[in-house]
C-alpha cells in the first residue's frame, strides 16, 4: 500500500476517471483472485510468485486510492475534515463488506458453485 501511496503521486490528470479505473481493477484483481489461484495451484512448480504478485497488484492499487480521493476532494472541504470523512467512510466500507461476505453472502451464495455435468 505504500508503494501505491507514493505511485500516486504520478497521476496528474483526470483524477476522477483514474478513481473509478483503480476501484475496478480492484474489483476484477481481487473478485478473481481466488479463481486463478486455485486454478494456478495445480499447473506451476512456484506457487509463491503468482500468489505474491496478485497481493502486491492489489496492495500497490489500494494504496493509491486514499491519496487520490484526498486529492480529489481537497477542494470541497478543510483539510481536517477532509481527512476524518474519507478515512470514517473507507473504514465503514471495510466494516460493512467484512460483515456482508461471512453474514450473508455465504451463507445464501456459498463459497462455490457446484458445476452442472451433462453426463
Amino acid at each position: 500500500m505504500g508503494i501505491g501511496s507514493w505511485l500516486s503521486r504520478y497521476i496528474s490528470r483526470d483524477l476522477l476517471a483514474t478513481f473509478v479505473k483503480i476501484e475496478i481493477l480492484i474489483g476484477i484483481v481481487g473478485g478473481s483472485a481466488a479463481a486463478v489461484l486455485f486454478i494456478l495451484f495445480e499447473h506451476i512448480v512456484s506457487f509463491r510468485i503468482p500468489l505474491y504478485g496478485i497481493v502486491t497488484v492489489i496492495g500497490v492499487l489500494v494504496g493509491i486510492e486514499i491519496p487520490l480521493l484526498l486529492r480529489i476532494l481537497k477542494d470541497q472541504f478543510e483539510f481536517k475534515d477532509l481527512v476524518s470523512k474519507i478515512f470514517t467512510f473507507d473504514y465503514i466500507g471495510a466494516l460493512f463488506a467484512s460483515l456482508l461476505f461471512p453474514l450473508v453472502l455465504v451463507p445464501h451464495v456459498g463459497l462455490f458453485v457446484p458445476v452442472l455435468c451433462l453426463e
